[in-house]
């Protein structure tokens, strides 16, 4: 996800106006849920739409989707470009109406520079939703594990609540449990309000390396597989 990796120091990013979130004036509900989608694969779209809907069953809950710029645990960038994220984003989402792309973070860094700091997204959305609403971001377990080494992570906790998606090998919530405990970072209090936020609503198993080499292809909804080859896309060299 667009997180933070390096160190727990507060971003330093100039203030500027966040890019307007496209869902409905009001809207109380909302779960944030960034990465690099280089692609978006069809786990991303059931998997993240599930998890709204266990988290937020009234059903008018927003999925807001985030293309990071360039995560800061990540050696290199993306391989497609911030639009063809954007443009394959909203192709896997299409059949989602509650579902809509947030290019903040590719705004800010197309003005600062600087990589994708979660705590810089979770502020915008909070300024943007005001403090009455019900946010929430989803990650997977593995990014739950090393969560204690995201910048400023207990700030990103005062300003949305987590959703954790298992993800082999912490396909459990105890295996995910364990993984946090042996951080050293959590009290047991704190760990027993994480086993609250893992949605069991499936496993996020594909990942972008593989799809991208063509070794999980069923995983690429119709659109955005057909999107990748109009484009020439993740071609090999």
């Amino acid at each position: 996800m667009s997180p933070a990796c390096e160190d727990a120091r507060v971003s330093d990013a100039p203030r500027r106006r966040p890019t307007p979130m496209p869902i409905p004036p009001g809207a109380g509900c909302v779960l944030l849920f960034g990465g690099s989608f280089d692609p978006p694969h069809a786990a991303h779209a059931e998997l993240a739409s599930l998890a709204r809907d266990a988290v937020f069953p009234g059903g008018d809950a927003r999925l807001v989707l985030i293309p990071a710029a360039r995560s800061p645990h990540k050696a290199v960038g993306p391989v497609a470009s911030g639009p063809s994220r954007v443009a394959m984003l909203r192709l896997a989402f299409r059949d989602d109406p509650r579902a809509s792309v947030w290019t903040e973070e590719l705004d800010r860094a197309a003005q600062t520079g600087e990589a994708s700091y979660f705590v810089d997204t979770i502020r915008a959305a909070r300024a943007l939703l005001g403090a009455g609403a019900d946010l929430r971001f989803l990650i997977g377990a593995d990014q739950a594990a090393s969560f204690h080494r995201w910048r400023a992570f207990r700030e990103v906790l005062e300003l949305g609540g987590p959703v954790v998606l298992p993800r082999s090998p912490l396909d459990t919530p105890e295996r995910v449990l364990d993984a946090m405990a042996a951080s050293g970072a959590w009290s047991g209090e704190e760990l027993a309000a994480w086993r609250g936020a893992i949605a069991e609503v499936g496993v996020l198993d594909a990942r972008a390396t593989d799809v991208r080499a063509g070794a999980s292809r069923g995983v690429l909804a119709p659109a955005v597989r057909a999107y990748i080859e109009s484009h020439g896309l993740y071609a090999p060299a």
